[in-house]
Formats: C-alpha cells, sequence, structure tokens
C-alpha cells in the first residue's frame, strides 16, 4: 500500500487533513499503524504512542477540536488489502470507553457495511487472479467439501496432481490454508 495515496473518505475538516499531510502525520500516526498491522478493533486510548510525534499528533488533534478519543475498526479484503474505519469523538477517553462499551458491536457492524459499501461503488479495481483452470477446478470442488481423493475421481487426475494445484492456488491467492484460498477465490469471483 502507498501510504503516501491512501484511499480516504473521511468526515474531517479540509484544514486539518492538509495540516495532517503537510506534517506527514500518516508515517508515525499510531491508529494507521495499528490498523495496517492489527484484527482487533481498539480504543485509541489502548494504541501506544511510541514516538514524541504521536504525542504531537494526538494533542495537536485534541487542541483543535479533532478528536479526543476514538474507536479503529481495522478490515481486510479477500487479497488482504487492508483498510480501517475510525469513529472519532471530543469525549474523554473515560467518558468514551464506556460509550463503546455498549456500542462497540454495532459500530463494528457498521465498519465492515461502510466498507463493503465503498468497495461496491467505488469500482475498485480487483487484482488478477493467475489462477490456472486446473487451480481453479480443485479450489471449486473443494468448495463443495469434496477430498484431493475425490477430486481426483471427479476430474480424473492423481490425487498428487490436485494435492499440487491446491498448494500451487494457495500460493496464487496468499493464503495459508484451502479454506482460506476457496474464500479468496470465491470473493475474487475466481471460482463459480
Amino acid at each position: 500500500m502507498d501510504l503516501d495515496v491512501p484511499f480516504c473518505l473521511t468526515t474531517l475538516p479540509k484544514e486539518w487533513l492538509d495540516y495532517y499531510h503537510r506534517n506527514e502525520y500518516i508515517h508515525i500516526d499510531p491508529v494507521i499503524g495499528y490498523g495496517l498491522s492489527s484484527i482487533k478493533p481498539a480504543l485509541f486510548s489502548d494504541i501506544p504512542l511510541s514516538y514524541a510525534k504521536s504525542r504531537e499528533l494526538r494533542s495537536c488533534a485534541a487542541e483543535r477540536g479533532i478528536f479526543k478519543s476514538g474507536f479503529v475498526v481495522p478490515l481486510r479484503g479477500p487479497l488482504v488489502n487492508r483498510a480501517m474505519v475510525c469513529f472519532s469523538n471530543l469525549e474523554k477517553p473515560e467518558q468514551w470507553n464506556s460509550t463503546i462499551v455498549s456500542l462497540q458491536t454495532k459500530f463494528i457492524q457498521l465498519a465492515h457495511e461502510l466498507h463493503e459499501n465503498v468497495l461496491a461503488i467505488g469500482h475498485f479495481p480487483q487484482a488478477e487472479v493467475a489462477l490456472t483452470a486446473r487451480q481453479k477446478q480443485c479450489l471449486k470442488w473443494a468448495s463443495l467439501g469434496k477430498t484431493a481423493a475425490e477430486t481426483a475421481i471427479i476430474i480424473g487426475v492423481t490425487e498428487r496432481a490436485v494435492r499440487a494445484h491446491l498448494t500451487g492456488a494457495r500460493s496464487v491467492l496468499n493464503a495459508s490454508n484451502i479454506t482460506q484460498a476457496v474464500a479468496k477465490a470465491t470473493a475474487l469471483h475466481a471460482i463459480f
């Protein structure tokens, strides 16, 4: 991901965004760093401020009435593309934390719905998936619950060949297992 030109849909004031970009805060923003490296939602106050410049960023935001506290929901797409939805507030962290306790599930659900809608209307190009016809075929049968041995009989190759095609598909899709490979291939409309 090119952090100099991320896609950003925000309600933050333009003046703040200009200031943020001028100071290159994106490179030290602890919320951005956390959102890109984690999968667990978190309160801004629970994210460590590793650098003095990170503390400066948080202070500047509070002084300008941008946020005092917040909640980030990291999101992942089918090819491990990353996104995050942040909810920020001018309440003190202690007050905001009690709000999050009661509304956390709704914020997470809203984040996922926003992400799906942005992807649906944004016409973002999907990465081309270079799966072979056999890899797609093997993934399709795996998605239907067939074992490598059953798939081998169905498509007329050896079980070893099926396993090789599935391993190749896992590699192309950067998947850690066949289930994840099937999920990614399905999300990318590479199978079915």
